[in-house]
């Protein structure tokens, strides 16, 4: 499972567990000749982590090992790139610029770079994911419209079908079945959820009537991210059900809360504001009870919280807490990894292996790092 991150609880119960001694450091992944810091988008099984070389106002594509060797992917002659995926045959996909203003989709194999198809009438091509048969969803300009598309492993363009009533729509995340999840902007500006199963067949999933943040979807298609409901300005995290509907999952004390990732199993990770306010650790069980998961201790000024921000099939877990990067195992036990003295970490990635990657600041530039 590679890695890019009901009965409600009425609250989070904190769980204040003293954490473990500190992870192995950590092994910093490298930069390009004259860049000031990177940042990890995506990892997959083997440990190959995708992500960005930068400089201030630059950035460029770069593939990295799990010993810190770097790769530049090459660009179409515009100076810059940026990734979102890879999968673990070590497709990249993301896009690359030809102009300032012009960044179309693209799928690296290797040093070699590929526009993706644009036929005729097709234009503002944008990549999110790609899955584990080199299927590539996102969306693009078709006429006048946005739509959302997927690529076949022969690159062939396929537009997907946009549900009725919307103008708009976006493919955002695909299975390894070529399961599709994605959203559709209608009239009244809602932005619902959308599924599209692997024949194409398009189901509207439903909305909280405002925007949507959608996180991942798992191998039987459960889809998972966050609504804004602008009635109550809640932030709802929300899970699929088998009805073809939306679940809306506990949102704790605070009144707001967020998922980032699931699992294989239908675990759901995230955060939950709290009233004081701060953002407490936890997640959502399978039958849909709260995980609520301890923190790292914190400086009494210290006012960040914590987020949990990916989750592998074994159940371990990662994230970070009052600037600390983080593990929590499958039983909840909280492990602080290593980072820098001087700035906060996350880690924001975890492998099948539980290989993790994220970001450790220094000198205020962020940089790439692998812990394993």
């Amino acid at each position: 499972m590679r890695r890019s991150v009901l009965v409600l609880s009425a609250s989070l119960v904190l769980g204040m567990a003293a954490p473990a001694a500190a992870a192995p450091g950590f092994v910093e992944l490298g930069r390009l000749p004259g860049d000031l810091g990177s940042r990890v988008s995506a990892m997959n099984d083997a440990g190959d982590v995708a992500g960005e070389s930068m400089t201030g106002n630059s950035r460029h594509a770069v593939r990295w090992n799990r010993d810190g060797g770097i790769t530049k992917l090459p660009d179409l002659g515009g100076g810059e790139s940026t990734v979102y995926d890879i999968n673990n045959r070590g497709t990249v996909v993301g896009a690359a610029a030809r102009t300032t203003f012009d960044w179309p989709a693209v799928r690296w194999n290797g040093a070699e770079v590929t526009v993706l198809a644009t036929p005729p009438g097709v234009t503002a091509t944008r990549a999110w994911d790609v899955n584990e048969t080199d299927v590539i969803v996102g969306d693009a300009v078709v006429g006048q419209e946005r739509k959302a598309v997927k690529w076949t492993a022969a690159n062939k363009l396929i537009v997907l079908p946009t549900p009725a009533g919307a103008w708009t729509a976006s493919a955002v995340k695909v299975n390894d079945r070529g399961v599709v999840a994605g959203v559709a902007t209608f009239a009244d500006d809602s932005v619902h959820v959308v599924r599209w199963d692997a024949q194409g067949r398009v189901a509207d999933l439903g909305t909280f009537g405002g925007t949507v943040e959608l996180a991942a979807i798992n191998a039987s298609g459960v889809v998972v991210g966050s609504g804004y409901d602008p009635r109550t300005t809640q932030t709802f995290p929300f899970r699929s059900n088998a009805s073809g509907g939306l679940d809306a999952l506990g949102v704790g004390s605070g009144g707001s809360a967020h998922a980032y990732d699931v699992n294989d199993s239908g675990q759901v990770v995230g955060d939950s504001l709290t009233k004081e306010p701060r953002w407490l650790p936890g997640g959502w069980r399978p039958d849909g009870s709260i995980r609520s998961l301890p923190e790292a201790p914190r400086d009494p000024e210290d006012g960040s919280g914590s987020k949990v921000l990916s989750i592998n099939n074994a159940g371990l877990a990662v994230g970070e807490s009052h600037g600390f990067p983080v593990r929590w195992t499958a039983g909840d036990r909280l492990v602080v990894l290593a980072k820098t003295s001087g700035g906060a970490a996350t880690a924001s990635l975890v492998n099948r292996s539980g290989l993790t990657a994220g970001i450790v600041h220094e000198g205020g530039f962020p940089q790439a790092v692998l812990w394993r």
